[in-house]
């Protein structure tokens, strides 16, 4: 194995999948811990950085799940970009582990929701 291939940098094909993963997750941890960048307030037609007191109205907070989601899901993917593929070979050996951990997390906020 040459020193080009273990430090060359990851493609587009590949990072986009990453992409998806990570917005997915952040996604699940803003909906499960009700974080969002912005609401959108319908009834007086604004938009509002946080939670406004109730004479606003019911908010919107999907908008902003989304702009987390986003966000997060460039940060993870911009880093596997810049990240050498023999780094992402080891991250890929944790997978296992990280999909445990994430399942776990999942059924503590889904029981949180369903009892």
């Amino acid at each position: 194995m040459t020193s080009e291939t273990v430090t060359r940098p990851i493609g587009w094909h590949r990072v986009l999948p990453i992409f998806s993963v990570a917005f997915t997750a952040v996604y699940f941890i803003c909906v499960g811990v009700d974080i969002a960048l912005f609401a959108y307030y319908p009834l007086v037609m604004e938009i509002h950085w946080g939670i406004q007191p109730e004479a606003s109205g019911p908010a919107m907070m999907w908008y902003g799940w989304i702009a987390n989601s986003f966000i997060g899901g460039v940060v993870v993917a911009g880093s596997c970009l810049l990240a050498s593929e023999s780094w992402l070979r080891r991250l890929w050996s944790l997978t296992p582990s990280i999909l445990i951990v994430a399942i776990l997390m999942t059924a503590l906020i889904a029981r949180r929701y369903l009892l």
